[in-house]
């Protein structure tokens, strides 16, 4: 699995070279490159990218040349979006709103039902955070 992960990682920062891209020294899955004198940003987590620019054409163009790459991308567009969990939702200019409250409901949900077999609840006080 980790080497597997590694050569995914090396295949993807190629293509973003290929395409122009500088991988970000302070964070690796981080890559930028200015386009008509505008930075464009792709961040990513495995195969889960959020590209931005603020010309929508770029974004296109960005896009159908990483789809040249790898086919049956799958794109979501908007000012509210999901990325790995994360509810962001772009509001005025300037204004950002980040949420991973579904997320973290989700997580309580699943963990409440993987209990639930063993006769175990989260709706209990517990004396101390070591409790069982």
């Amino acid at each position: 699995m980790i080497e597997s992960a590694l050569l995914w990682y090396t295949l993807y920062t190629e293509v973003l070279h290929k395409e122009g891209f500088e991988i970000n020294p302070y964070d690796r899955y981080v890559a930028n490159k200015v386009i008509n004198g505008k930075q464009c940003t792709i961040g990513w987590y495995i195969d889960d990218n959020i590209l931005s620019h603020v010309e929508t054409s770029v974004v296109d163009s960005v896009i159908n040349n990483i789809e040249g790459y790898f086919p049956g991308l799958v794109v979501e567009r908007g000012k509210d979006l999901n990325f790995l969990g994360m509810e962001i939702g772009f509001l005025e200019k300037g204004k950002l709103k980040l949420s991973l409250m579904p997320y973290i409901c989700g997580m309580i949900e699943e963990l409440e039902e993987s209990l639930a077999p063993y006769g175990e609840n989260l709706d209990r006080d517990y004396p101390h955070p070591a409790a069982k």
